[in-house]
């Protein structure tokens, strides 16, 4: 019962935009990591705000959905970090990504990649952090991070 009512304090929180008396990256990671573990609560996009002094931060999860494509995906444009942790994704095309200029981490480890075309990222400038362990990837593209 207590840690279901810290995730509920928790969700209630990051469902609101809060406004931090700072935004060290410490108190960044922590809302980061609440994050990643409320996702496994709702429907698939989830979005969290959070405010600080200078911007906000937009979290959309779709952690452990079982997702096997992302083809038709509509995002938000303001999605700065965006989680597909643990689904069944087995490759990644061109277009997957379109519409999230805004994003800087992608989470997309532990799931079942075997290939991404080239280009696949192409269209993310704002992208600075990527996590792609724990997938099935022998080999990348030729220019795939250019």
């Amino acid at each position: 019962h207590t840690i279901r009512r810290h995730l509920l304090v928790a969700a209630t929180l990051l469902s609101k935009k809060i406004c931090l008396s700072h935004s060290s990256e410490k108190m960044l990671r922590l809302f980061w990591l609440l994050a990643i573990v409320l996702a496994s609560t709702g429907a698939c996009p989830c979005r969290f705000i959070l405010a600080t002094a200078s911007s906000d931060i937009t979290i959309c999860s779709c952690r452990d959905r079982l997702l096997t494509t992302l083809n038709g995906s509509v995002w938000d444009t303001r999605i700065q970090y965006l989680i597909l942790r643990g689904n069944k994704l087995k490759s990644l095309s061109v277009g997957d990504f379109d519409g999230l200029p805004n994003l800087t981490h992608l989470a997309l480890d532990q799931n079942q990649l075997q290939f991404l075309q080239s280009g696949v990222f192409d269209k993310l400038p704002s992208l600075i952090v990527l996590y792609l362990q724990h997938n099935r990837l022998v080999t990348l593209p030729p220019g795939i991070f250019d």
